[in-house]
């Protein structure tokens, strides 16, 4: 995956593809990964952007601060 940095957040995401953009975002709980069955079926029709929300991978999670209200 790629990274951007906006606001100083990393956010990693995946383009593939070739035609109409089409963003997937997955839910909570899950990862951009979610979406490789729909990349390889619809990757020949569409460029699909994936991406992990904030928090969403490990990587990410070590750096993340939780805040203080948090049930976590």
């Amino acid at each position: 995956m790629a990274q951007a940095t906006l606001n100083g957040i990393e956010i990693d995401y995946a383009v593939s593809g070739r035609g109409r953009p089409v963003i997937l975002s997955h839910g909570y709980g899950a990862t951009g990964r979610m979406w490789d069955g729909q990349r390889r079926t619809l990757g020949d029709r569409y460029r699909l952007i994936t991406w992990d929300m904030r928090a969403a991978t490990w990587r990410s999670r070590s750096t993340w601060r939780t805040p203080r209200w948090s049930m976590r």
